[in-house]
Parts: C-alpha cells; structure tokens; sequence
C-alpha cells in the first residue's frame, strides 16, 4: 500500500495510503471528482480557505464515499474538528490509534499476533448483524489478559458503564436542608425497542469497521518496519503532500539570476538558471519572474509539457543569443513550433529564413560545371591547384588516322554518358575533366589524387585488317565505378576527422580504463601517425584526504532511478579506486536499496570485463567494497564494527 521507501517520512507514507485509497476509488468511476479533490486538497495550503469550508467541500466531492469522509476526520485538529461537527468520531479516532500503538508496542515481537486480530476482526466485519459484544468477546481473549491492552480497548466503545470506583462502599455526604415543594422527581424509562437494538447493531458494526480499517493500514504497515500510524500530517501538510502526489502544485518562481532550476520538458531534463531563462523577452521570462504560476513535482522538477527534443537549442539562443540550427528541414519546422510556443521572436525569425533559403535551394536544379581542357599547361595547373581528386576523360573521334565502327561509336557514347552521369553525382568532391586535344589514345580515363596520377583505363584498341586499321572503344563500366570510388581516398577533407578529434580532445583523461574498440578508432583515425604512446593512469577521481575522494556528481539521480551517465561515471571512478589501490574487492551492498544493488552489479560487471587488469592477489585479508544508500541510516554500522551478522543480514 506504500512504497517501500527507508527516507520516506511516516506522516508521508499515512497520506499516500489514504491519496491512493481515493484515487482507486475515484478515479475509474467519477474522473472529475478525484480531480476536485486532488485541485482542492492541492490549493488550500495556498489559499485564504478555512478548514469549515474545506470540510464542506470534501462532503460535496465525496458524498458517495461516507468512508473515506469518516477517514478525512483524521486529518483534523481537535479544534477543526469541533467545528466540522465531528469532534466524536475524532475522539474516537484518536483513541483507536493510541490502542493500536500500544498494541503495537506489546506485540512487537510477535506480529502473528496482529494478524490474529485482523482475521478475527475480518470475521466479525463480514457477519450479517455484529453488536460490541461480539466484539468485545473476539478481541479480548486474545489480548493475553493484558491490563493495559484491556483497558485501553475497552474504552473504545463508550457505551460501557464505568468501571468500579477505588473507593470505600460508603462515603459520607452532608447536604443542606433545601425547602422545596417538590419531594420527589418523576423519571420515566423507556424500554429497549427494535429501533434501539438496529441502532446498537448499526453501531457495532460501525466500531468493527473501524478497527477493521485500522488493523489493515496496521499490518500492511507493520512489514515495512519503519511506519507508524500514530503520526498523522496536518491538514495543510496534507495538502502539500497530495499536490507533490499528483503533480499538481502550482508555485511562483521568482529568484536571482544565478539560482539554478530544474525543467522536465516532456521527459527531457534540463538544469539552467533563471538569468537564462529570463534573458530575453519570452514566455519563459514570464514563467520565472514571478508573473505566471508553473506546475512542479513532488521532486521540485518544473514540468513543461511539451517536447523536449529541441529544448537544448532554445537554452543556447537564450543563453548565447545564437544556435546552430538542425540540418533537416523537418527538423527546423519542428524548432520553429517550438520557438514560436515560448515566444523567441529572434529564433523564430532564424528558422523561417533558414526555411526559405532551403526551399530556394531545392528548387534550382542540380549542375556542375566541367573545364574544358584546351592545352597541357592548363590541365596540369588544373591539377596541381585542386583540392579535391580529379578525373579526366580524354575524347578524340576526329582522328584521322583511323576507322570506326558502329560499335565502336555506342560504346564512346556510353564512355560520355558515364561522365557526365558521375560529373552529377561527384562535382561536389571531385574536380572533373575533359581533354579534346590529346591524340594519343581515342577514349582514356585517367584519375589523380594529391597531384599525381595514381589510375588509368584505356578504352580504345586498334584492330590490324589486311586492308585497313579498325579503332574498337570498349566501355569498362565497373573498373570505372571502381577507381572513381578509390580516388575518393585522395579527398581533401575540410576540417579534422570527427574521431580523430574525438580521440585528440579525450586524449588527456585517459585516467581509467581504455576500451578496445576506443583504441582502434583512434588507431585508424591517426593517418598522420602523431600518436606515439598511449598510458593508462588509474586516477579518475579526487582524493580529498587520505581516507576520502570525490566523483564531484551532484544530482547523480533522479527520483529513484540512476541518471546513465552519472551512474556510469560512478562505475569508472570506483574502479580507478581499486586499480590504483590494486584492489580486488568482495562486494556487499544494501540489499533493500535499487541503488546500491544497481551500482554494485555494474562495478562487478566492469571487473569480469576487464578481469586482465584485476590480477591482484587477495591474500588473508580479502578486501571489501561496501556499498550504503545514504537516504537509509549508515550510522549505526559505521558506529559499531561490521560483523558478519550485520553484514550477512543486511547487506549480501
């Protein structure tokens, strides 16, 4: 019924059991009334409402649930409660929560006791007509004959008579003669009717479900070991509690520039101040200057609904007053909604002329332009000042010299096809050619890469007759795909290759465990062989003292989950710890923490990865990697020495 939380406070875990009864109630049947109560709940805290209106209220939203009204009372003072008018079923809430924790407190270590109680309780709840007696006589004998328990609930039920005075039989009492002219005073009883005995009926089955309720929160509780539910929250806290349940609290932002917030734009999770945020004159200058209410969660995260694919770029132009925008038309449409929704007039502006200026691109149809060769200087100037690979293609048909035939003729057309189709294709790579002055060859392609040639196919082949010489042009399609590919390699590439630079720029914190794969990037990205040396120092992390470091990760989770970087980076600088203190640890953790155990199996998984590095021999004193969750209490063990009961019963 609650979550399994060791932080959560006690009062927290009595107002989620109650939110969550509502909402199962509520919301599948009536979706605006848990919306009401969630709305009302969440606002009183805020609002000038007192607790009399706030009880109407929840009558009105719960008029079908009279349970969970009667349960509302718990959360009343005894001074609300008196003036909601239910002052008596707060007493009598009050006294049962002070016999349950007596109760609670007797059998403590025993809870098969308690779950005793609540099968008997169940029996009696289920029967047609319960009275107190019947009640009475379940529940007492298994109280043990304890005085105090029997006491404590025998005044449960007020209808009992008093018990017997500690007082002698008589007691002696002067009264004053009194002239009165009545002597007497008539009193008229009236007998027990149906009517009275429905109502005694009604009121026991009332109390039985009281006690009912109680022992069900009690020993779903109970096996939390930590929950008590003698502590109730206020009725404001309450509110504040139901808000942070439901994510529906609204709050005014309102701060200095450097305060940092925390946004959760549709999942996406972003941490920027409110100097950037309210840089420029946009909705969210308005959300964080104190001008418009924003929705937070019970974390504190400001939740924004909207996508949160873009956002980052939104930060920057708000932060840098400029934002390298998406490549992908589709993509800048996307940023431009965006831009739009929170008001930034300069970005909207950038993403509509980027727009524009990319449907002017598209429709312009593709060309290149392709020099015409007319002398050999010229060619080898073309050549030696190119950036880029060149291909030539030679064509000379008005050689004279020889004849030609109609295959001959197709296959010098296909020749000319192919050109122009990967001029087309290339011109934006490769610097393309064409030489009519050469009369060597009648077809020749020829490809440079840096200045020199480096590939040549000849198309072109004389057939010897007894009468004359016959020219054949063959078309080579494939071994020209091919060498136009590979001359590809010669590229000159406009900036550094992205993993060069990535492997450069990381190059200097190679302070933990390099990966293979990472080493054959960089291995292949260095053409110009400047790595000489590659060392692994194991100190990825800051000593503060001799006895503690850092990973200097201030907000590693979010909500109870690991955020995958932050629990990556946890990984890597504990295991710079063990490498550089040549460790190889046993590792125990906090069995009821997800944290822990989260982190532990990542460790572990990371050691048997890179078991060649873990060769340290244990020795007699096996070392141990304790892992604790400091939302639960490390005092205790820290405080005494970790024996192997405490650290075979709490931590494995």
């Amino acid at each position: 019924m609650a979550d399994d939380d060791p932080a959560q406070p006690r009062s927290d875990a009595y107002a989620q059991v109650y939110f969550m009864k509502v909402r199962n109630r509520l919301e599948p049947q009536n979706p605006s009334a848990f919306k009401e109560f969630v709305t009302t709940l969440g606002h009183f805290q805020s609002s000038s409402c007192s607790t009399l209106e706030l009880y109407k209220k929840m009558e009105s939203v719960l008029k079908d649930h009279p349970d969970l009204m009667e349960e509302f009372v718990l959360f009343l003072n005894p001074e609300a409660a008196a003036q909601c008018g239910v002052q008596f079923q707060h007493f009598l809430y009050v006294r049962m929560r002070e016999f349950f924790a007596k109760l609670k407190i007797h059998f403590k270590e025993s809870p098969s006791q308690l779950k005793r109680t609540l099968k008997t309780l169940q029996q009696i709840e289920t029967s047609p007509s319960p009275n107190i007696n019947d009640i009475k006589n379940a529940i007492l004998p298994l109280l043990k004959g304890n005085a105090h328990l029997t006491q404590g609930f025998l005044q449960l039920f007020l209808d009992d008579p008093p018990l017997p005075s500690d007082a002698g039989d008589f007691e002696d009492v002067n009264m004053d003669t009194i002239d009165s002219g009545d002597e007497f005073e008539h009193v008229h009883l009236r007998e027990a009717t149906a009517q009275s005995k429905e109502n005694e009926s009604k009121s026991g089955k009332r109390a039985a479900r009281y006690l009912f309720e109680v022992f069900v929160l009690s020993v779903n509780w109970l096996s939390s070991q930590y929950l008590e539910l003698a502590e109730v929250p206020s009725l404001e806290e309450f509110g504040r509690k139901i808000a942070g349940m439901s994510g529906d609290h609204r709050t005014v932002i309102k701060g200095s520039p450097s305060q940092y917030v925390k946004l959760n734009v549709g999942g996406s999770l972003h941490y920027t101040t409110i100097g950037t945020l309210t840089k420029h004159d946009t909705m969210l200058r308005a959300m964080f200057s104190g001008r418009m209410e924003v929705l937070t969660d019970s974390e504190g995260w400001i939740l924004i609904d909207r996508c949160g694919k873009h956002f980052g770029i939104i930060l920057n132009f708000l932060r840098d007053g400029s934002a390298p925008l998406p490549e992908s038309p589709r993509e800048t449409a996307e940023l431009l909604a965006e831009a739009k929704y929170y008001c930034v007039a300069e970005l909207v502006n950038a993403c509509e002329n980027a727009l524009k200026r990319r449907e002017r691109e598209r429709d312009v149809e593709p060309a290149c332009r392709v020099p015409l060769v007319t002398s050999a200087r010229e060619e080898q100037m073309l050549i030696s000042t190119s950036a880029k690979p060149v291909v030539k293609l030679l064509i000379n048909r008005h050689n004279n010299k020889y004849s030609y035939t109609s295959a001959s003729d197709d296959n010098l057309l296909k020749n000319l096809e192919l050109f122009d189709k990967l001029s087309l294709r290339f011109s934006g790579r490769v610097l393309f050619l064409k030489d009519v002055i050469g009369s060597q060859e009648i077809c020749l392609w020829s490809f440079f890469g840096h200045g020199k040639k480096v590939a040549e196919v000849c198309c072109t082949s004389i057939v010897y007759a007894t009468d004359k010489k016959h020219t054949k042009v063959e078309f080579p399609e494939a071994r020209i795909y091919e060498e136009t590919l590979n001359i590809l390699l010669y590229e000159h590439r406009p900036g550094p290759d992205a993993d060069l630079m990535q492997a450069t720029s990381t190059a200097k914190d190679f302070s933990g465990i390099i990966s293979k794969a990472f080493i054959k990037v960089l291995a292949e990205s260095d053409e110009q062989e400047v790595v000489r040396e590659i060392q692994e120092f194991y100190a990825d992390y800051f000593a503060i003292g001799p006895h503690l470091f850092s990973l200097n990760l201030e907000n590693p989770i979010h909500g109870m989950e690991w955020i995958p970087s932050s629990l990556q980076r946890s990984v890597q600088g504990v295991v710079s710890v063990l490498l550089s203190l040549k460790k190889n640890p046993i590792i125990r953790y906090q069995n009821f923490s997800f944290l822990a155990r989260r982190l532990a199996e990542s460790i572990r998984d990371t050691i048997l990865k890179e078991s060649s590095l873990f060769h340290f021999q244990r020795g007699e004193g096996v070392p141990l990697l304790l892992i604790l969750d400091r939302r639960c209490d490390p005092i205790t063990p820290l405080l005494n020495q970790v024996c192997k009961k405490i650290v075979d019963g709490a931590y494995r």
